[in-house]
């Protein structure tokens, strides 16, 4: 038995877990994203969240690969993403088994239907979390995501009294 809490550590272990004598189908095996991998990053960001609870107001996550936390009626959080699981089983031949791609939906399922509000990227995502989740409708708002353009100049407001919070591995950005 390997205690671990390094997260390079686990995604090593996860990927032993799946090996494979051929190297393309544990290449394969080895990118699954799995239900046990959902909830590994799920605490994963409760314990980032616990640090600095009180100092936010909200939580924006992008992408449902976790949930935002463990306390998902505690705090309010909002989601953006650019697909659904359910989405990608009607489109695509998932590397997880039956039960894997059920109980991948029914996590994405909480998610979405305790978020204060869905923001998908499109009219396909949204009527994927209304038909296929049961989220309102009325708490889901589709928008397209557009092209990165340059403003000239910002709005000179203070916003020094306002706190984002970001949970994530890409901090340069």
């Amino acid at each position: 038995v390997v205690l671990t809490r390094d997260p390079k550590h686990i995604e090593n272990l996860n990927k032993l877990k799946r090996f494979r004598p051929n190297m393309d189908k544990w290449r394969r095996a080895a990118k699954i994203n799995t239900p046990d991998d959902f909830r590994h990053r799920s605490r994963r960001a409760e314990k980032m969240l616990q640090k600095h609870d009180g100092d936010f107001d909200l939580i924006f996550q992008i992408h449902t690969l976790q949930s935002p936390g463990l306390r998902l009626t505690e705090r309010p959080y909002v989601l953006t993403t650019d697909n659904t699981h359910a989405i990608q089983l009607r489109h695509w031949k998932s590397p997880q088994t039956e039960k894997q791609a059920r109980e991948w939906m029914e996590l994405e399922k909480e998610v979405y239907r305790n978020a204060s509000f869905l923001f998908p990227w499109g009219s396909h995502v949204r009527k994927s979390m209304i038909e296929d989740y049961g989220c309102d409708p009325d708490r889901v708002f589709a928008f397209g995501t557009g092209a990165n353009f340059q403003l000239d100049e910002l709005n000179k407001s203070n916003y020094d009294a306002q706190v984002a919070l970001f949970v994530g591995r890409d901090y340069e950005r």
